[in-house]
């Protein structure tokens, strides 16, 4: 079992070498997306601060749809501030002859005059500079590619997550043969101090030595970190595993739970963006006096065609420990009546697990340590996959030499 497991570890990580690398490497880099897209894009994302009221985001919605007829704006960001520019993300509209083509998705609104200072094609590097971070982000998670990026990246972040179990394995001493209960009862007593060899690194017993040492002994210490941005990866790319397998285990409050698919989409609501936004206002204050939170502002709101619904996102008292606005109302969008809520006070297990392995993995929480805990994460994930990949060339070269002399 163990030969055959050095197969699996061996082979399954040669296939997965170079997307690691990859995904260490931009993950680097996307840890400080926002402040880096901040800094290049200075032009389009930040305005000079004026003594004006702010424009409302959804009065802007209405005037952009006269502008661009050919795109559907279905999310919109609330939260307005002073001298930073209103984004504004456009969806292809549905015709009779299929999707719109859009040369911009991304528009950046002056928040005092609604005038667009900027516009850009999310992740199409074709655009120069002001692109450079969204692709770096594309290929993080997708190599750029889409649809199918999305998918491969899955399958490796799949592949990688079982080779995390079989790794630990492959560390285990060796089963020594045993004659007697003595010898067996030996063997027992020292399986953990000859395990503890594998978590040490010989730093002074050549370079072989070490990489080896390096490959084994830091995957070791990283195991359960390893681990979690393995799992988290499958759940961003491949929900289709990661759902099935969390709600075996675990209990949820999200609106998978709780809402069904429409027949077919249901293409105009009932409501007006403006009536959903105050409804969903109605429905936080009932929430503030039932769960004993406190609204601190509006995040976002955007129309799901699908299930018919709009969800009002809002950050409260309990969200502090995220940038994000955590706390959702589902709201109908033909009748305006609360279908679901979702708040940190009635998660349960699996909306806590799956919350944290995605604020972890993107680096959403405890600001600027996780930041750097992510970085050298994504550095030692890079250095195990080389390492590794050395150990397999050395091997190789060690039998092709011995057969010439056969």
């Amino acid at each position: 079992m163990r030969k055959a497991l050095l197969k699996v570890h061996r082979y399954v990580g040669l296939v997965i070498t170079l997307f690691l690398v990859i995904a260490g490497l931009t993950g680097c880099i996307i840890a400080f997306h926002d402040e880096l897209d901040g800094y290049i894009n200075q032009s389009i994302f930040y305005v000079p601060r004026q003594n004006q009221p702010l424009l409302d985001p959804l009065a802007l919605r209405d005037r952009l749809l006269v502008d661009y007829p050919d795109a559907n704006i279905e999310y919109v960001e609330l939260e307005t501030r002073h001298g930073k520019a209103i984004k504004i993300y456009l969806d292809p509209k549905k015709t009779d002859r299929g999707y719109t083509t859009l040369p911009n998705d991304e528009l950046y609104a002056d928040p005092y005059t609604g005038k667009i200072i900027g516009a850009r094609l999310w992740g199409d590097i074709g655009q120069g500079w002001t692109n450079l971070l969204p692709f770096i982000y594309r290929l993080h998670y997708s190599l750029a590619l889409k649809g199918v990026g999305i998918l491969l990246f899955g399958l490796i972040a799949l592949l990688w997550t079982l080779d995390c179990f079989v790794a630990v394995y492959l560390t285990f001493p060796a089963r020594q043969k045993s004659h007697s209960r003595h010898e067996l009862t030996q063997r027992i007593s020292h399986w953990g101090r000859r395990w503890h060899k594998a978590w040490k690194i010989r730093w002074f017993a050549g370079f072989h030595k070490l990489n080896f040492d390096i490959h084994r002994a830091g995957g070791l210490w990283l195991w359960a970190v390893l681990f979690v941005f393995a799992w988290s990866s499958v759940g961003f790319n491949l929900q289709q595993v990661y759902s099935p397998v969390m709600r075996t285990m675990f209990a949820f409050n999200d609106a998978e739970s709780h809402l069904q698919k429409m027949g077919s989409p249901l293409e105009l609501p009932g409501i007006s963006w403006i009536e959903a936004r105050s409804y969903g206002r109605q429905f936080a204050r009932q929430a503030e006096q039932q769960y004993g939170f406190k609204v601190l502002h509006e995040a976002t709101i955007n129309y799901d065609q699908r299930h018919g619904i709009y969800r009002y996102i809002v950050k409260t008292s309990d969200d502090q420990h995220i940038k994000q606005g955590r706390t959702r109302f589902y709201i109908d969008a033909q009748t305006g009546a609360l279908k679901h809520l979702e708040t940190p006070r009635l998660d349960k297990a699996g909306d806590i697990a799956t919350n944290w392995l995605q604020w972890i993995h993107m680096a959403r929480v405890f600001g600027l340590p996780m930041k750097i805990f992510v970085i050298l994460i994504g550095l030692s994930v890079t250095i195990l996959s080389l390492t590794g990949l050395f150990i397999w060339y050395k091997k190789r070269h060690a039998r092709k030499a011995g057969n010439r002399f056969l």
